[in-house]
């Protein structure tokens, strides 16, 4: 539904967000109104991602498409 208060569009916008946020903290909220939001330091979340998904099996962060998008600064 919503990073940092403002409405995701798709999924390339969603990671858009998520790499261009400036702040501590990154919200999420999901469209439901019995979810929680999600709050994270938006630094240590960046630098624990290679870690775990080296501990979940998973190995690339995202499709190749988004990957571009998130590297495209």
């Amino acid at each position: 539904k919503e990073v940092g208060g403002v409405k995701v569009k798709n999924l390339r916008h969603l990671v858009e967000l998520l790499r261009d946020t400036k702040s501590k903290y990154t919200t999420i909220a999901f469209d439901d109104r019995f979810s929680e939001t999600i709050v994270f330091d938006h630094q240590a979340a960046l630098k624990a991602t290679d870690e775990v998904l080296s501990d979940n099996g998973i190995r690339q962060q995202a499709s190749d498409d988004l990957i571009t998008v998130w590297k495209k600064q």
